[in-house]
């Protein structure tokens, strides 16, 4: 059998309607709206980010209704272990809107500190803070269980309706509150001012769930991360190789690849459209060809294209169904 490619693009579809309502120039990718066009489209549960790159690295345990992040990256132990991204939540005009580690540019000496305040505060009722690989974690030894929004589906957006729900809500909150208190009036926070930086005044807890019972055996024999630090924690935990680009993938005799193409990502999150327009040009005009050359010469069996609950699985002659009538781009998520 010949390799198949699974191209996980996420941003691509999160705010593609309201973008084409609302500009006269309409955004398109060409290339890709012809690929698509002729693909095979099927929609599928996980939507997001996180939860889309878990369910393709393990479909056979890919129910989770919280995913197990804290537990498969940290090493930590305890009742609740998760993911303690630090945020800015700024006022919006009538909730909080949430900023994310990538807008913050946390340098070393200020992850310290972090990881120092957080640790000390929560050892004492046999918690654990830990900064690894450019992200928190945090392990509570006795807390209910954290039912939570993953960080790419509350970036950019009001955080009221985002928060930790569930019966374990009301700890949550209280806990939460506690920690942006402690945050406040902090040494982080006095450097992160001296530096003309916003503050750090809150800590987004998400991927607290148990690791699954279920066969986790890696899909894929092969990724591509493009240095996204979550994507390459995940993979690495997975235990798949790593490697530079498709291409290499291909020499190294890989027969399922993951490409994981994360540049929409972040200009979808926070509403950049001239940010993602030319994100999604390079991608349409460099990226996306390549693959498509290396499918019409007979390299790759198949290239599926993952974004917003899609999947668009495209095969060598897909593209001359010339019976399928053109469509804009925003008309594939509808």
């Amino acid at each position: 059998m010949k390799p198949t490619v699974d191209l996980l693009l996420p941003g691509l579809f999160d705010r593609l309607s309201d973008w084409d309502l609302s500009y006269a120039e309409k955004p398109e990718a060409p290339f890709l709206s012809t690929l698509i066009r002729g693909a095979a489209r099927t929609c599928i549960p996980a939507a997001g980010f996180e939860r889309g790159l878990w369910n393709l690295l393990y479909p056979n345990a890919s129910t989770c209704q919280e995913l197990p992040v804290g537990r498969l990256l940290s090493g930590l132990q305890g009742q609740v272990v998760c993911r303690a991204d630090p945020v800015y939540l700024r006022q919006g005009i009538s909730d909080l809107v949430l900023v994310e580690g990538s807008q913050l540019s946390l340098e070393p000496d200020e992850c310290r500190l972090l990881e120092t305040l957080i640790d000390e505060y929560v050892q004492p009722v046999g918690g654990r803070f830990s900064w690894h690989q450019g992200a928190g974690y945090l392990a509570l030894s006795d807390a209910p269980p954290l039912i939570s929004t993953p960080l790419s589906e509350a970036a950019g957006e009001g955080v009221n309706h985002r928060l930790p729900a569930g019966a374990g809500q009301r700890w949550w909150s209280r806990f939460l509150n506690e920690l942006q208190m402690l945050l406040f009036n902090s040494e982080i926070n006095a450097l992160r001012e001296s530096r003309r930086k916003l503050p750090i005044n809150s800590l987004w807890l998400w991927g607290g769930g148990e690791l699954p019972a279920s066969s986790m055996s890696p899909h894929y024999d092969g990724a591509v991360t493009h240095d996204n630090t979550f994507a390459m924690a995940m993979v690495e935990a997975s235990g798949i190789p790593g490697v530079a680009d498709f291409q290499t993938g291909l020499a190294q005799g890989c027969q399922r690849l993951l490409d994981i193409y994360p540049g929409l990502l972040d200009a979808a999150r926070y509403d950049d459209y001239a940010a993602w327009r030319m994100h999604l040009a390079h991608f349409d005009q460099q990226y996306l060809p390549t693959l498509n050359a290396a499918l019409q010469r007979g390299e790759i069996g198949r290239l599926s294209v993952i974004s917003g609950g899609w999947r668009f699985d495209i095969r060598r002659f897909g593209r001359y169904r010339f019976w399928r009538r053109p469509r804009s781009l925003a008309a594939f998520c509808q």
